[in-house]
């Protein structure tokens, strides 16, 4: 089974919010002791988008295929989406708990 195939199995869209989606959809479960990482490659990234229908077949083709001809640039590319997605948890969580989202941690 490809890489994208094996995501295509796993997701499993649960909101209707696309942040949340990200937030939700590719991780399995957060709160648990092992939580499993589906967005591993920066196909998944692309399979992902296809799904919840930000990309069209024929883009998500071109971006795999680009990820096959740079690597480094695709695993940069898979990179700021995942930040982007565990600051969302974060707050998402904290909102969620009823706490105010924690402040932004100083770079040095």
């Amino acid at each position: 089974m490809g890489e994208s195939a094996r995501y295509q199995s796993t997701l499993r869209l649960r909101e209707h919010w696309l942040c949340l989606e990200l937030c939700n959809a590719t991780v399995d479960w957060r709160a648990s002791e092992q939580p499993v990482e589906h967005l591993r490659c920066y196909c998944d990234l692309v399979s992902w988008g296809r799904q919840v229908w930000l990309l069209a077949p024929e883009a998500s083709t071109k971006l795999d295929r680009l990820a096959v001809e740079e690597p480094k640039g695709a695993g940069d590319a898979l990179s700021r989406p995942v930040s982007l997605r565990e600051v969302r948890y974060r707050i998402f969580a904290q909102i969620a708990h009823r706490r105010p989202p924690l402040r932004a941690m100083s770079r040095h």
